[in-house]
């Protein structure tokens, strides 16, 4: 392999680390640290930190598919995924100044979470690409359902807080156009996982816990 072709493998890796472990450790995997001594900060800056971090990282999403074979369907999903992260992220990034500006910056993690991210991220990177077929998608699937529902849940806590007529609506466009992909990633997880499979009881692992009738609703 060719010095350049070894560089643009290391970049893959840490495009896929950065991605597919997103949503799989409770919210983007970096973050800042926030000391003892920290000062005011607007109270939805560190909201539209973390989601623009996610939002960027899922952007890139697609590029997981020039190392890594998936079936057409998710595919697609990993495709469509990542445009409308990217659209997302452009739109809320012009709407930061909109008054009243926010300054997106510190996403005010404590120390000790940082850490915790970072380990599992590494964890799941590790399982990920090791794996392959049907494992490696359930996988990217489960994962990327924790993302796009950490999305929502993003969109939804600002939109709560959001005194911006215009961020509100972007969040509220950006929130259920992540509720249909998060959808669709469970109807191609049920798929690939066989007939009667319960996609709220799999674990990070994509290992069935049980039927679906054994799930609370």
């Amino acid at each position: 392999m060719t010095p350049r072709a070894c560089l643009r493998r290391r970049w893959l890796l840490g495009v896929l680390g950065a991605v597919l472990v997103g949503g799989c450790t409770a919210g983007p995997g970096g973050g800042t640290r926030t000391g003892p001594g920290a000062g005011p900060v607007d109270p939805c800056a560190p909201g539209y930190t973390q989601l623009l971090e996610l939002l960027q990282d899922e952007s890139r999403l697609d590029g997981l598919l020039l190392i890594k074979s998936v079936p057409p369907a998710t595919r697609d999903l990993v495709e469509r995924i990542a445009r409308t992260a990217g659209r997302g992220a452009r739109e809320l990034r012009s709407l930061m100044a909109v008054a009243p500006a926010v300054t997106p910056g510190d996403s005010r993690l404590p120390e000790v979470e940082v850490r915790i991210r970072a380990l599992t991220r590494g964890w799941t990177t590790q399982r990920l690409l090791s794996s392959s077929g049907a494992a490696l998608e359930q996988a990217l699937l489960v994962c990327q359902i924790e993302a796009t529902e950490t999305v929502r849940a993003l969109c939804e806590a600002l939109r709560r807080e959001e005194a911006s007529p215009q961020r509100v609506r972007a969040l509220v466009r950006l929130r259920d156009a992540f509720a249909g992909l998060e959808a669709s990633l469970r109807a191609r997880l049920a798929e690939s996982c066989g007939e009667g499979a319960s996609v709220v009881g799999l674990n990070r692992s994509g290992v069935r816990r049980g039927p679906a009738t054994d799930v609370p609703g």
